[in-house]
């Protein structure tokens, strides 16, 4: 005996065991039918909290899962970016955690990232003092950040005067004054290089005459270290005679 036909309808509370009873009756054929279902798919969304020393924009912070969005880092004043921090993927992934611009894919719920910004220290700029003939100089702090004030002073030893300072290499700084002493020297971005010179103090020869000659000198002043020319003149004396 045939039994026709039967049409079955699988669901998922039915699957995948199904009992047929045929009451011992002759084989028949079977047919299961299925119902695709379709889950509706919303969006899902990108958050970027704002961190300490920049902010992050996104592209499209809403999209369905496997879409695409980029996500812009923007560091502020002084700092610059460092990384992204996947606080949460939500499923979903980024493509590098380095790069800037990068992409990110949605999965199938909300994702929240976190831009990364390390503050730039500038370089200590150094500073070098030195002194010509005649004294020495020396500054209040050998380094600092740039815009820093270094207050140069000068010291003469015995017979000299300060000058004068000679700033050999500024290094994107300046000095208050180059006569002053002492002076101000504000510090750039590069290392810096500032000689202090001195001059001797002028000193005047005095000659003495002696009897039976003079003597001169020529120049009869200058400073210390200079030179002059002393030349003796002697003085006929006519010896006077006894009685006369």
């Amino acid at each position: 005996m045939d039994l026709g036909n039967y049409w079955l309808d699988i669901t998922p509370d039915s699957f995948p065991y199904i009992d047929i009873d045929t009451d011992g009756f002759a084989s028949g054929t079977i047919y299961a039918t299925f119902t695709l279902r379709t889950k509706h798919v919303t969006d899902v969304s990108i958050s970027l909290p704002r961190a300490a020393g920049g902010t992050a924009t996104v592209d499209y912070p809403y999209g369905p899962p496997g879409s695409v969005t980029t996500l812009t880092a923007s560091p502020a004043s002084g700092y610059a970016f460092s990384s992204w921090t996947v606080v949460d993927d939500g499923g979903g992934y980024l493509d590098s955690s380095t790069d800037n611009p990068v992409d990110f894919t949605f999965g199938y719920d909300n994702a929240t990232v976190l831009p990364t910004f390390t503050q730039i220290v500038p370089a200590l700029s150094q500073i070098t003092v030195s002194a010509s003939v005649g004294g020495s100089a020396t500054a209040s702090v050998a380094s600092g950040m740039p815009g820093t004030i270094v207050s140069l002073s000068a010291s003469a030893t015995n017979g000299f005067a300060f000058l004068s300072w000679i700033v050999t290499d500024a290094g994107g700084g300046s000095i208050s004054s180059t006569t002053e002493n002492p002076a101000a020297f504000t510090l750039g971005n590069a290392d810096a290089t500032v000689t202090a010179t001195f001059a001797g103090n002028p000193t005047i020869t005095t000659l003495k005459n002696i009897e039976g000659g003079s003597v001169m000198a020529n120049p009869t002043s200058g400073n210390s270290g200079s030179s002059t020319t002393v030349t003796a003149y002697s003085r006929l004396v006519t010896p006077s005679c006894p009685g006369s």
